[in-house]
């Protein structure tokens, strides 16, 4: 089920149990909704210039938060950062998976 608010740092379900993930593989925690250039990030590893949005599908689906979604990328990475998304399915299915792709795209900057 998800929850709309967990913590102070995070906002859903999703959020938290990405930060249980990151946690549980001893990663840096990241900043949780940062705003970089006037967009409210997810997770922002600053000194890495990566930033990971953790997408549910009930509120990504809409065309339109398809489109958002596009856009938003384009400037963040424009602004020099690197965008990383995940979905529920990715991080419930493949925690694996998804970690390693985070592990290297920190390695990587």
């Amino acid at each position: 089920m998800l929850r709309a608010y967990t913590t102070a740092e995070t906002r859903s379900h999703l959020e938290e149990a990405f930060l249980k993930l990151c946690d549980d593989h001893d990663l840096p925690r990241p900043s949780t909704n940062t705003v970089i250039e006037g967009i409210l990030c997810d997770f922002v590893w600053p000194t890495q210039r990566l930033i990971v949005e953790v997408d549910g599908y009930t509120y990504h689906s809409h065309p339109a938060a398809f489109e958002r979604d596009r856009r938003r990328d384009q400037q963040l990475i424009a602004a020099g950062y690197r965008v990383i998304r995940i979905t529920w399915i990715q991080l419930r299915d493949r925690p694996i998976e998804t970690i390693a792709s985070i592990i290297q795209a920190l390695a990587y900057h």
